[in-house]
């Protein structure tokens, strides 16, 4: 989108991989793009993780890393505004990216406390789970999708006396552990 309709695209993050600017032998099947001077104007993130080559100097991703290099210098030798983020926890996985792509470095919904009567019932999920970052309410699949099936925001509350009226409360808790009022 970026190099083919700057004039419509704010800033870009470029979570892992880069434009290859340069034809590459080995990737004959990537043809190599044309950075357009509209597009050096839009501000661009490059956001490897540290595993694609920065410190991991081998493997699948090794890659990663010498291409960001290139590409940053290519839109600097341009005027362009281009920044470099190293995830220091992941490979190519998203991991916690999506904290430095949003302005609140603190998003993400971890999970639901229930109160009932102004006491603590339940926290849905009870224990909420993410092999590549920060527990979250939905999970997360390697590439920043959610787990499917999504999980479903529901609480039934088994406990309670059926004829006596309750007051209940739910509150949001993000990544970071903040609640919502």
């Amino acid at each position: 989108m970026l190099l083919t309709h700057p004039d419509r695209v704010a800033a870009a993050w470029l979570r892992s991989g880069v434009p290859l600017l340069e034809a590459d032998p080995s990737r004959p099947q990537i043809k190599p793009h044309t950075l357009p001077a509209a597009a050096v104007a839009v501000p661009m993130m490059c956001n490897p993780g540290t595993k694609e080559g920065v410190t991991v100097k081998d493997g699948r991703f090794a890659k990663v890393w010498p291409a960001n290099e290139t590409f940053f210098k290519a839109v600097r030798s341009q005027g362009g505004l281009v920044g470099v983020a190293v995830d220091p926890l992941t490979a190519h996985e998203c991991g916690n990216q999506r904290y430095m792509a949003v302005a609140d470095p603190e998003s993400g919904l971890a999970a639901f406390v229930i109160e009932r009567d102004g006491k603590h019932v339940a926290t849905v999920p009870e224990k909420p789970v993410n092999p590549f970052g920060r527990p979250l309410f939905q999970g997360l699949q390697y590439s920043d999708t959610p787990v499917q099936p999504l999980a479903t925001m529901t609480f039934t509350d088994t406990q309670a006396a059926a004829d006596t009226p309750h007051a209940y409360r739910v509150i949001a808790v993000n990544t970071v552990g903040l609640e919502s009022r």
